[in-house]
């Protein structure tokens, strides 16, 4: 089902795609996320400096910790160089087995691992708009639904590594 996003409403690539989940499925991701999660925080695998996607954070407190930085610098005379990235269309496609294997290096494995990997293979989609129904397509091996209630976990996985070269 598409989900006007902003801009144009004649441009498909403003419509974000949602997931219609039953009330089981839903059920399943929240309990499979609250143990990955808590797998997460319990073996300090999230980086210090997250601040979106977790519960209590915002992205406020990252933009308060660069402020800091900055004036930090200036008050030492020293030089500021600051690189930012717009990855705001980052997740509309992932490799599934590259993001399989970021979740297995960090610790999730077995029946977990297994769950997750079926759950995002053979999957496949069709498009509600109106009273119109399309036929159902294959989703493709780069392309990530979204809607799900684990996203922000997934995209953690995916940006982990980031993490590991900005603190190198």
């Amino acid at each position: 089902m598409p989900l006007f996003k902003k801009g144009s409403t004649s441009s498909a690539s403003n419509y974000r795609p949602i997931s219609l989940l039953s009330c089981i499925g839903k059920l399943m991701e929240r309990v499979m996320y609250k143990h990955i999660y808590n797998h997460l925080h319990d073996n300090n695998l999230i980086y210090s400096k997250q601040s979106g996607f977790l519960k209590g954070h915002s992205t406020v407190y990252q933009l308060l910790d660069i402020y800091h930085q900055i004036c930090q610098a200036i008050d030492a005379k020293q030089y500021t160089c600051m690189i930012f990235c717009d990855i705001s269309k980052a997740f509309d496609r992932v490799w599934h087995k590259g993001l399989l294997f970021k979740i297995k290096q960090n610790g999730i494995n077995g029946t977990i691992l297994k769950w997750i990997s079926n759950y995002l293979t053979n999957r496949n989609q069709r498009v509600f708009v109106g009273a119109s129904l399309s036929n159902n397509r294959d989703i493709m091996e780069l392309v990530f639904h979204m809607g799900l209630f684990w996203d922000p976990y997934f995209f953690l996985c995916m940006l982990m590594t980031l993490q590991i070269i900005y603190l190198a």
